[in-house]
């Protein structure tokens, strides 16, 4: 298995698992699985968005301050888990 499908198939996996949780519940409620186990691969710019409540430029400020990693899958862009794990140290 090569490291595209490896990490489509994580985030398919994170993305159902957190589907099921928050199912039914309003934004504000949502409940994000334990960040640790499971945000450590792969993250769209959305969802680090979501994980750390900021807008999408900042994200992108983020990036091009070399504070978060930026990975390109195929044609797709990703931050690894552990740069967003070391925001939220951070801060």
């Amino acid at each position: 298995m090569d490291n595209v499908n490896k990490y489509e198939i994580i985030l398919e996996n994170f993305l159902n698992e957190l589907s099921i949780i928050n199912k039914g519940k309003f934004e504000s409620d949502l409940v994000i699985p334990n960040l640790n186990n499971k945000i450590q691969e792969l993250n769209t710019i959305k969802e680090t968005q979501e994980i750390l409540r900021i807008s999408s430029p900042t994200i992108y400020k983020l990036i091009n301050q070399g504070k978060l990693e930026l990975i390109k899958v195929a044609s797709k862009s990703f931050i690894s888990g552990k740069s967003i794990s070391a925001i939220l140290n951070i801060y």
